[in-house]
């Protein structure tokens, strides 16, 4: 048996947030299945799988390196 299933997902431009962006390079960011984390898509070129657990240190090691960012 196949299931099938719709998930969560964004999407954006990317030239408004980097300029080393071409016009049409993109972002997109979609929730897996299970809800233990998440996929970031980079213009076709570039893919990462994280959980949201590695979500969390990657988040507090940018606060530590970018305090007044947040």
């Amino acid at each position: 048996m196949i299931d099938t299933y719709k998930r969560k997902s964004g999407f954006s431009g990317l030239k408004e947030f980097c300029h080393f962006a071409k016009e049409d390079d993109y972002i997109e960011v979609t929730d897996w299945y299970n809800g233990e984390g998440f996929d970031i898509c980079v213009d076709s070129k570039k893919a990462i799988s994280l959980t949201w657990g590695e979500w969390d240190c990657i988040h507090a090691i940018m606060k530590v390196l970018h305090p007044d960012e947040n």
